[in-house]
């Protein structure tokens, strides 16, 4: 299919063309999500930054590639069977083990077709500041980069895309993916925006950050949210479960916990590595 549909600034943004699934044996519509990482800023102990594996149609989309998902990553699966991976911004610990990822792919010793990897501007540039000259020649070789525009539809593999700008120190894109009558919604790194409730809206599963717990966001630049801001949202977009993730690693969770379900009374997940959920 194609996957990038321009609009003009200031157009009304579509809703992506579904991917014809019928014909596709084995097909379920349920996508299964697999929590890689859920620290933000560095690992917590044992952990990873973030990273999901999202499937669905025996098709492997990655979101985000931070600290020590690679090595989580192929617990689940083979890096070979990876079929394509979104980024939502350039930050280390939404990143950086794709450079690993081109190591392991660049040692092959059969050579693999480039990868894609859906992205914003900067992405690219981080990764292949860890090479020479030479080296970013051959991470260009291992990736096909895409530049992903904010507020453009597209597709990739079964699943159609929205993607959304939200507040960050460097452009985030929020992404929602879409099979069938499944929708999940990731907001990358944010601060609090209506536009997460409009990207999220009724999704039955939203990935949310919560990085900080009541009061360590007093006096910091407006660009993550608390718990209770991401369950907030969560009950603005109506959406049917939230999970939350990108937990500052000396946090308690139990605490973001149950300062998110002070304000939001639906189904509640905290992002652990290894945990598996239906999105139905």
């Amino acid at each position: 299919g194609h996957f990038f549909e321009f609009c003009p600034v200031g157009c009304t943004i579509p809703k992506p063309r579904r991917f014809p699934m019928a014909a596709r044996t084995g097909y379920h519509p349920a996508m299964e999500l697999t929590i890689l990482g859920a620290s933000g800023a560095w690992p917590a102990p044992g952990g990873a930054a973030n990273g999901f594996l999202v499937r669905t149609g025996g098709y492997h989309l990655v979101l985000d590639f931070g600290m020590a998902v690679l090595p989580n990553l192929q617990r689940y699966l083979p890096h070979e069977q990876i079929d394509a991976i979104f980024i939502s911004h350039e930050h280390w610990d939404h990143c950086l083990d794709l450079y690993p990822l081109f190591l392991a792919r660049f040692f092959r010793p059969d050579p693999l077709p480039p990868l894609p990897v859906l992205a914003p501007a900067g992405v690219f540039d981080r990764i292949a500041a860890m090479e020479d000259e030479e080296g970013a020649v051959e991470i260009r070789k291992s990736f096909e980069f895409r530049e992903v525009e904010p507020g453009v539809g597209f597709e990739v593999g079964p699943f159609a895309v929205r993607t959304s700008l939200l507040p960050h120190w460097v452009p985030n894109l929020g992404v929602r993916l879409e099979a069938e009558d499944t929708a999940l919604a990731y907001t990358g790194d944010t601060g609090t925006s209506r536009d997460i409730e409009t990207l999220a809206r009724e999704a039955d599963v939203l990935i949310a950050e919560a990085s900080w717990l009541d009061g360590q966001d007093e006096g910091r630049d407006p660009y993550h949210l608390t718990a209770r801001q991401a369950g907030i949202h969560a009950v603005g977009a109506n959406v049917g479960r939230l999970v939350l993730s990108h937990f500052w690693p000396t946090n308690d969770r139990e605490v973001s916990r149950e300062q998110a379900a002070e304000v939001w009374e639906g189904p509640l997940t905290l992002a652990e590595e290894g945990l598996v959920l239906e999105v139905v």
